[in-house]
């Protein structure tokens, strides 16, 4: 079978240089849109510790959820919170089209009090020709019956014990608690424009 390849497309662009969010599929990147915040929603906490955070927000074109990739606070924006985003991109989570910002994207705070805008189409809605795409990324299970993490280990036998990295001898593993590489990344604070970017 043939593997999938994942095409990622720009989406098309307005007068204004903004996409309507009415027109975002799935697979489009280097979105540049605003909208208005209806409402934040629960906080994921990742197993690095970053948060994921995700809103919904209108345009007068419609809604969608958008999500913020490895955030460090939660309360970001409030209902009622105009904001802008810049090279973001759209994905499929639980057959729900998101619109996500990442490293190499940017989302701002307006300087705007008021948009007019609409709440339906609301493109985070469940659609299973979505989930049917979500799917099919997804690698297929091992064969039934088959083992991946257990197995008996004959004389001779070079796979490595669990949590024993290549080229480190267990004796000479660090510690617990220590830190390898240059130090810990730190956040800028926002601008005077409450102009937010995401990490690098």
């Amino acid at each position: 079978m043939a593997a999938n390849h994942v095409h990622m497309h720009p989406p098309p662009q307005q007068n204004d240089g903004y996409v309507k969010i009415a027109s975002l599929q799935p697979q489009m990147n280097c979105i540049n849109t605003y909208g208005i915040v209806l409402e934040n929603r629960p906080v994921r906490r990742l197993a690095n510790g970053s948060l994921v955070v995700s809103m919904r927000i209108a345009d007068p074109s419609g809604s969608i959820i958008f999500t913020i990739m490895n955030a460090e606070v939660q309360d970001l924006f409030e209902p009622g919170d105009i904001i802008k985003i810049k090279n973001g991109f759209t994905n499929i989570y639980r057959g729900m089209l998101n619109l996500s910002c990442g490293r190499q994207g940017e989302f701002m705070k307006s300087g705007d009090f008021m948009l007019v805008y609409s709440e339906t189409p609301n493109m985070s809605e469940f659609n299973s020709e979505y989930a049917a795409m979500e799917r099919a990324r997804k690698p297929s299970p091992p064969p039934e019956g088959e083992n991946t993490a257990q197995s008996n280990s004959g004389p001779g036998d070079s796979r490595r014990p669990q949590g024993v990295r290549p080229g480190i001898p267990p004796h000479k593993r660090p510690p617990p608690g220590h830190q390898t590489g240059g130090p810990p990344h730190k956040r800028q604070d926002a601008g005077a424009g409450g102009h937010y970017r995401g990490r690098p």
